[in-house]
């Protein structure tokens, strides 16, 4: 007789989300839910990062990222085309609803505009004060703010955070493999390759990634339809790269001339 184990797991609820309290919240009124202080604001002479809050943050986001789909062809979201699908597939279970991350607005100072632009958005996941680590990733960068200095300001700025008065031992990076220029950036900023994990996630309809193989697909029934998998490129540069060199790397990077 083959035994009988007891096994009662069932899918967690997926939390309510409130679309339009998060929308009308003030700065001082949204709970950020981060297991780390958040800093009020981290500036270069160049840049600007502030926590993102959708009712100040949210109309320009939109405004710039709707015209531009492609921004997103290499993240696991988006595009977004109503401030309603940002908060409830992206901003609420992504970043309000999980401690481990934060998500910050990027404003680039060096414009003539003022007051100054909003060139894109960054943040930290995956952050664990039992292993001191983080992950910098949600990156984008709004097109006309791309190949300047907006990255890698907003990059040093983060490093510096983190590897400072955080004091964390190793900061990663993943990206779609497919994503050639975020494999580069990663590199240039220090990082080192850890290589790829393989099938490391399942995208949605219409991302781009690994599709099975006609006889896999085949036999696993039902793959096809839960979308193409993601091979992942896994980057990292720890606490002693940082004080060893790797500080001084990024300062060089921060002191260039665009």
């Amino acid at each position: 007789m083959s035994p009988k184990y007891l096994n009662t797991y069932t899918p967690p609820a997926e939390s309510p989300v409130d679309a339009d309290a998060i929308l009308r919240a003030a700065p001082e009124e949204l709970d950020l839910n981060f297991v780390w202080d958040v800093p009020e604001v981290l500036e270069s002479d160049k840049v600007r990062l502030v926590p993102f809050i959708p009712s100040v943050h949210l109309p320009d986001y939109l405004a710039t990222t709707i015209p531009h789909p492609s921004l997103f062809t290499y993240l696991p979201y988006g595009p977004f085309p109503t401030p309603s699908t940002f908060l409830t597939t992206f901003y609420a279970p992504r970043i309000l609803h999980d401690p481990a991350s934060l998500l910050l607005a990027i404003y680039d100072l060096a414009s003539p505009r003022s007051p100054p632009p909003l060139a894109g958005v960054i943040g930290l996941l995956n952050s664990s004060p039992a292993h001191l680590s983080a992950e910098i990733g949600h990156i984008t960068i709004f097109p006309s703010f791309q190949r300047t200095h907006v990255l890698t300001h907003a990059c040093a700025l983060l490093l510096a955070h983190v590897f400072g008065p955080l004091q964390l031992r190793r900061v990663q990076w993943q990206a779609n493999a497919l994503n050639a220029p975020s494999v580069r950036a990663a590199k240039r900023l220090g990082l080192k390759d850890e290589g790829t994990q393989r099938w490391q996630r399942v995208l949605s309809a219409g991302k781009e990634g690994r599709e099975w193989p006609e006889g896999e697909a085949l036999r696993r029934k039902g793959q096809r339809e839960r979308g193409a998998g993601r091979d992942s490129a896994v980057l990292s540069v720890t606490w002693e790269e940082w004080e060893m060199g790797g500080k001084e790397k990024v300062q060089e990077l921060v002191e260039r001339k665009y």
